[in-house]
C-alpha cells in the first residue's frame, strides 16, 4: 500500500529524501523522557522532531518543529496528552536540520504520513503548504543510506583535496554543511530513488530499544513506526 493509499494523488510529490534523524549512543534513537534535551545542546535549536512509543502496539506519537527543542521537549515531557504513552512501551525520539523555510513543508508530510495520536495545535493544515517528502525516523531504506555514506565520502575526499591547494597556494575555506544548506530537505533528492510503498507500523521489537524503528499504524493501519530493534539503525 502507498504511503499515503493514493498513488495517483501523491505521486508528484516524489520519492522521500533521508533527513539524516539523529541518533544517540550506540546509534540508538533516545529515549524521549530520559533525555536530557538542555544537556543534549537543543536549546535554541531549530528543528524537526518527531516522537513514538513502542509496545504491543506501536505507534506515532507526536510530530512537529521548533526554533527551541530543548524547550518544547521539556514543555512535551509534561503534557498528559503524550505521557498516557508511556505505559505502553518505551518512548523514543528523534530530529533533523531542517532550515527553517522548509519546516512546515517537512511537518505537513510527516503528519500525513505517520498519523500521529497526539494532535499538533501548530501544524499546518492539509493544503496550506507544499509538502516535502523526508522518510521518518527508522524507515530509511538500506540502500539509502549507503547512497548517503558513499556521497559523503566523496565530498570530504572532494573537499580535502579543493582543501589542500587554493588559487593563491594557501588552503581554502570549506563550506560547512549548515552553511550550505545541506541539511535542508527542499525536495526529493535524484540519488534517492526507493518507493514510496513504505511499511509504516513501527514493531515492538524496533522500536523499544531505541534503534531505528518503523513507524506506528496510520489510520489505514498500513504506516509503519520503528520497532525497538530499528531503534539503533
Amino acid at each position: 500500500m502507498a504511503l499515503f493509499g493514493s498513488k495517483k494523488k501523491d505521486a508528484k510529490l516524489g520519492f522521500p529524501a533521508d533527513p539524516k534523524w539523529v541518533h544517540g549512543e550506540g546509534g540508538r534513537f533516545p529515549k524521549f523522557l530520559e533525555l536530557d534535551p538542555e544537556a543534549a545542546g537543543l536549546s535554541g535549536m531549530s528543528a524537526v522532531f518527531a516522537i513514538w512509543h513502542t509496545g504491543a502496539k506501536p505507534g506515532w506519537v507526536y510530530v512537529g518543529n521548533s526554533s527551541d527543542l530543548a524547550a518544547t521537549f521539556l514543555e512535551l515531557a509534561e503534557n498528559p496528552d503524550v505521557l498516557q504513552f508511556q505505559n505502553r512501551g518505551s518512548m523514543y525520539c528523534s530530529w533533523c536540520l531542517i532550515r527553517e523555510e522548509f519546516q512546515s513543508g517537512v511537518v505537513g508530510f510527516l503528519t500525513r504520513a505517520t498519523k500521529p495520536e497526539v494532535e499538533n495545535p501548530d501544524a499546518p493544515p492539509e493544503g496550506t503548504v507544499e509538502l516535502i517528502p523526508v522518510y521518518p525516523p527508522g524507515m530509511v531504506p538500506d540502500e539509502v543510506k549507503e547512497a548517503a555514506r558513499k556521497e559523503t565520502e566523496e565530498r570530504a575526499r572532494a573537499a580535502t583535496e579543493a582543501a589542500s591547494v587554493s588559487e593563491n597556494g594557501e588552503p581554502a575555506e570549506m563550506e560547512s554543511d549548515e552553511e550550505s544548506g545541506d541539511h535542508a530537505s527542499a525536495g526529493p533528492s535524484p540519488s534517492f530513488a526507493p518507493t514510496l510503498e513504505i511499511d509504516a507500523e513501527p514493531s515492538s521489537s524496533e522500536l523499544e530499544d531505541g534503534a531505528d524503528s518503523q513507524e506506528p499504524e496510520a489510520e489505514s493501519g498500513d504506516d509503519a513506526v520503528p520497532n525497538d530493534a530499528d531503534t539503533g539503525a
